[in-house]
């Protein structure tokens, strides 16, 4: 039996409409040293079934079920059942590049890196092209996007400590102290994915328990950053990511009850003081999150009917939320 190079671990649930450009792009990857790693996910539709059909069709692949609800619950079962050198994490409602993922075997085949690193594509419900989004370029690899799905991690630099099982943030936690502790890193200047943009996706959502969840992650997250011994090396840097993610959450708190909202702006407040917002590089040359950051700071500004209005408008309004996306980098 030929020696696995990488699985590509894929949670699923309740996608039997989403599927079909998925398992297409995987059957046309040629090479054959790969895994194809299922993970329902409690799907009530037809989902697993469409899976297991896929399953015979395709040798290359095998399927579990995960009772856990959530995603990274699925992730950790698909690290505990792979047999790859390299990991894929990936969503089942996207699709692979299928010539990149190839290429990228064949690069893989001839010289061991840490991680590979792609771009990806962002498309809208129907498919269509909205932008390229870029997995690399001249800043440090800590400010890009943390997201999975253009990234092939080297399974030794993943343990179940990786995992964090909350509702939002898993990414980020995955990629980021793994990115922060090496410079074995292969770019491809291609996209290897199509991720396909959900407005109703979990990270898209709005209420107290999401966004509190999401600061814990954030906190949890520079604790392991200081456990694998990567923080005082990547001090600014890692303190930007934070405190970037920390202000979105506030800003998106604005929507909440009173009550509510302002327990996320003092919990907001309290956690970017400690990172020392004020004296961080990347800050003090951002004047987008310095104007978000006097808005939060102005318990006036913050709690005002016109504030709520406004960012209401940002987040509804097709054109503003662009300008809103510039914020949730």
């Amino acid at each position: 039996m030929k020696e696995v190079l990488i699985s590509i671990i894929i949670p699923v649930y309740n996608v039997e409409s989403k599927m079909n450009k998925l398992l297409n792009s995987l059957y046309e990857i040629k090479s054959k040293n790969i895994e194809i790693i299922f993970i329902d996910n409690n799907s009530s539709d037809n989902s697993l079934k469409i899976i297991k059909d896929y399953v015979k069709k395709d040798k290359r692949s095998k399927v579990y079920l995960e009772k856990k609800v959530g995603p990274n619950y699925a992730r950790y079962l698909g690290f505990t059942k792979s047999n790859g050198k390299y990991l894929y994490f990936i969503d089942s409602d996207d699709y692979i590049e299928t010539n990149t993922f190839d290429e990228i075997v064949n690069i893989l085949n001839k010289k061991k890196f840490d991680v590979v690193i792609a771009h990806y594509n962002e498309l809208d419900l129907n498919g269509n092209f909205i932008k390229l989004m870029s997995g690399f370029g001249d800043n440090n690899i800590l400010l890009y996007k943390p997201s999975l799905c253009n990234k092939i991690f080297k399974k030794d630099l993943i343990n179940k400590d990786s995992f964090i099982f909350t509702t939002i943030g898993e990414d980020m936690y995955l990629s980021l102290p793994i990115l922060a502790s090496t410079k074995n890193i292969k770019y491809i200047d291609k996209p290897i994915y199509n991720y396909i943009k959900n407005e109703n996706g979990i990270s898209s959502k709005n209420n107290y328990e999401l966004l509190n969840d999401g600061i814990n992650s954030l906190k949890l997250l520079k604790d392991k950053f200081i456990n694998n011994n990567v923080y005082k090396n990547n001090y600014e840097e890692i303190n930007y990511v934070l405190i970037t993610h920390a202000l979105y959450r506030a800003f998106k708190g604005i929507l909440l009850n009173k009550k509510e909202r302002e327990k996320i702006r003092n919990i907001v407040l309290d956690f970017v003081n400690e990172l020392n917002y004020k004296n961080n590089k990347y800050y003090k040359k951002s004047t987008i999150y310095k104007l978000v950051m006097l808005l939060i700071k102005s318990k006036f500004l913050y709690n005002l009917f016109i504030t709520r209005f406004f960012v209401n408008l940002l987040f509804n309004n097709k054109l503003f939320n662009k300008i809103l996306k510039k914020i949730d980098k």
